[in-house]
């Protein structure tokens, strides 16, 4: 099974010269994903005065159907294939929290 899709993408995220950490989750990085696995992943950006439009950072990297805003207020994005995305987009100053 291919999961071109979500590692194409996973580069296209981490190509981003605003993000200096990235740290993927879940089945896609442990390798139990299948072509409809979800894509998760925290990206760790340069400090920023105005929060990134995740929505519109991504559409910049592909197509997306829909998006929706979890209750932890994190933003999930259907793209074609009905592969999902779950993205955290936070400030570098929130990577220590990652050893907790």
């Amino acid at each position: 099974m291919s999961l071109e899709r979500h590692r194409a993408l996973d580069a296209r995220i981490r190509a981003d010269n605003r993000i200096t950490h990235a740290l993927a989750y879940g089945s896609f990085v442990q390798g139990t994903a299948d072509r409809h696995g979800d894509l998760e992943c925290w990206a760790f950006l340069v400090p920023m005065a105005e929060p990134v439009d995740v929505r519109a950072w991504l559409e910049a990297l592909t197509p997306v159907q829909h998006v929706v805003v979890n209750e932890l207020g994190t933003p999930s994005a259907s793209v074609p294939g009905r592969l999902r995305v779950e993205l955290h987009m936070v400030s570098r100053s929130r990577l220590p929290e990652v050893g907790h």
